[in-house]
């Protein structure tokens, strides 16, 4: 093995990482939105309804069942925003945290 060799295999894993990284990344995303959708949640979403919602409950009143407080209801739309930008924006997420992984 000579050094011209081993230089040139440590390129040419450098480019293979390079090529597929679209490939990598495509696939990544697919899993996270395919994981979201099934879950019917989103680590964000999820992480809402785990801080206790029903401290944001307005209490009910005599006939009525308790419901969410407009606090609650605006967080829930920032998150749902937060999601969208999470979504569009996923391949490059995706393509960073492999660069960061592959390093």
């Amino acid at each position: 093995d000579t050094p011209t060799g081993a230089s040139l295999r440590r390129e040419g894993q450098r480019w293979a990482q390079h090529v597929l990284e679209g490939p990598y990344s495509w696939i990544m995303s697919a899993i996270y939105i395919l994981a979201t959708v099934l879950a019917g949640y989103t680590p964000l979403s999820a992480a809402l309804r785990a801080a206790r919602p029903s401290m944001l409950e307005v209490p009910a009143t005599a006939g009525a069942e308790a419901s969410e407080s407009d606090a609650y209801v605006a967080l829930r739309y920032v998150v749902a925003i937060i999601d969208s930008i999470i979504y569009a924006f996923l391949p490059w997420w995706t393509t960073v945290l492999l660069r960061l992984v592959q390093r």
